[in-house]
């Protein structure tokens, strides 16, 4: 009888444990989602700044998008039950032609949100010094974008093979090697092309004008997945790559490693169509990401379990 008390109260104990562990990791998640390192600080006058603002990032994604935009809901509303692959052939001259284009269409809107985010700093009022992030954090945020690419892009695989919605590949066939090597650049210059404008611009702005960061985030995922609906009905579900890239720039108030990871990402995602650099495209895009989610998941764990000192 005295073993089997001694029993109930060793399995009573360590369930207690349990469930103290588990609260512990619940209040570390709400806790590292409750910072915010931005420095943004809400307009004196909100509704006349918001005046302002709304239609600035309107103009901007619409210069810089815009016709993505269209683009992809053209090619949404064309697509066949029996679609599941698009091919593009470029050669060396459609390729610097198209890059040329590129770099002007969208990537001068790109810059221009960037200069766009230190305005919307400095005004309205009050003002929002710019704090640079250290050098460890942004290389630590990078990873942690890196795997929130990921799992967009795994959530909208997820989409296609279990709940089966329409999915299209899309594969670029560049003909020779300078013409890769220009499909690589293009890629390359993803993240100065939309982070920016679709995430920047929008974060600070809004943020300036007192919309709360959930509704931040929202926004983010409609205005993002609005240009990616060339993959078909499942780009729906990529809406949670916006949503954590709000909530990594809410944690670290840094914008270029976002920047800087969508391009790698893009890259090596590109590279994967591409001989000879498939053999180690995809290694790399689960190698990078994992280091993310571990980053991630020890810092959750660190805030969880590290002794309070006084």
């Amino acid at each position: 009888m005295a073993i089997e008390h001694e029993h109930h109260r060793e399995h009573h104990g360590a369930v207690a444990t349990a469930d103290t562990g588990l609260q512990r990791l619940r209040s570390a998640v709400i806790d590292e989602l409750r910072i915010d390192r931005t420095g943004l600080k809400q307009a004196d006058r909100p509704l006349r700044a918001a005046a302002v603002i709304v239609p600035l990032i309107i103009l901007l994604f619409a210069a810089g998008l815009g016709h993505a935009v269209v683009a992809s809901i053209e090619q949404l509303l064309s697509y066949t039950p029996d679609d599941t692959l698009q091919y593009t052939t470029v050669d060396i001259n459609t390729q610097t032609e198209y890059l040329v284009g590129y770099l002007l269409r969208y990537n001068i809107p790109g810059l221009l949100g960037c200069v766009a985010m230190m305005l919307l700093r400095r005004h309205p009022k009050p003002a929002c010094p710019l704090r640079i992030p250290a050098w460890t954090t942004e290389v630590k945020t990078f990873f942690v974008a890196f795997a929130a690419m990921m799992a967009g892009t795994t959530m909208m695989t997820w989409a296609a093979t279990v709940l089966h919605v329409q999915m299209v590949n899309q594969a670029t066939v560049p003909i020779g090697d300078t013409a890769t090597m220009l499909v690589l650049l293009g890629s390359a210059t993803a993240g100065l092309m939309e982070e920016p404008i679709a995430l920047g611009v929008v974060a600070v702005g809004l943020r300036r004008c007192r919309v709360p960061w959930p509704a931040v985030a929202a926004i983010a995922a409609l205005m993002r997945v609005s240009y990616h609906l060339y993959y078909g009905w499942a780009a729906l579900a990529i809406a949670i790559w916006p949503v954590l890239f709000v909530m990594i720039y809410r944690r670290t108030g840094a914008i270029m490693p976002l920047i800087v990871a969508h391009g790698v990402y893009d890259v090596i995602l590109t590279g994967q169509q591409l001989h000879p650099y498939t053999l180690f495209a995809e290694p790399l895009l689960d190698a990078l990401a994992v280091i993310g989610v571990a980053i991630a998941v020890v810092t959750v764990l660190r805030k969880a379990f590290t002794p309070v000192t006084a």
